[in-house]
């Protein structure tokens, strides 16, 4: 049975008895009653996560795989206990999911907290700094970097500004750096779709931060003269 089919089942049944335009705390306090009436528990989302008042609710031992929160509302007492997030998709419509703060024994992929960043630095609850900066250049550069860093990969022109970066307050500044400086543009089996590679010269570097999560060469260049010009140094 696959692992997110409680999940489904419990969401189809919230949005059964309290479709669209019932009080988000209403179809939270239904879903917490499926899950077994104090928290929402040992449950694994994936896909969109909409129309829930998620103020002081606690999720304990929850998978969280490539989820959207939709017109959902978090503040900080909302907390995820023991559970486990795996990418993600920017928020949409979705308030105070900046100010969650409360992740005992909480794992989060680099994707995942890149979205959480995003989410406070948006909400004015953190400043953009070096760090985040780091998060967001490496997000865009682990696009080529086939999984495992056995090698690079090619990737489409539309790709490179989705997922965690989308969500970032300086994606097209960033983009556009690592595309002057690292990438080069082809067109996929001569059709009219672009694409992008790294550059033969950037190769290196690339693979030496897949290695070692260290920028050098090209890469390193990159992040700082994004650090100058966003004024981070």
């Amino acid at each position: 049975m696959d692992l997110a089919y409680p999940a489904i089942v419990a969401l189809a049944t919230v949005e059964r008895f309290l479709p669209r335009g019932t009080p988000r705390p209403e179809r939270t306090t239904l879903l917490i009653r499926l899950c077994g009436g104090s928290a929402i528990r040992e449950l694994v989302f994936r896909g969109t996560v909409a129309r829930f008042d998620f103020g002081g609710t606690a999720f304990d031992h929850c998978r969280f795989e490539r989820v959207g929160w939709a017109n959902c509302r978090f503040n900080e007492a909302t907390a995820f206990v023991r559970c486990q997030f795996t990418g993600g998709v920017p928020p949409v419509q979705t308030e105070g999911l900046g100010s969650v703060s409360a992740f005992p024994d909480t794992t989060l992929d680099p994707e995942a907290e890149a979205i959480f960043n995003s989410a406070r630095v948006s909400e004015g609850r953190k400043k953009y700094g070096s760090d985040d900066l780091r998060s967001d250049v490496q997000t865009v550069i682990g696009k080529f970097v086939i999984k495992g860093g056995l090698g690079l990969k090619t990737v489409e022109a539309g790709n490179i500004g989705r997922g965690s970066i989308s969500a970032s307050r300086y994606r097209d500044e960033i983009i556009d750096t690592v595309k002057s400086l690292l990438l080069e543009e082809h067109h996929i089996s001569s059709g009219a779709s672009v694409a992008y590679n790294i550059r033969k010269d950037c190769v290196e570097s690339v693979k030496f931060f897949a290695a070692n999560n260290v920028f050098t060469g090209k890469l390193r260049e990159a992040f700082e003269k994004l650090e100058k010009k966003l004024g981070l140094s």
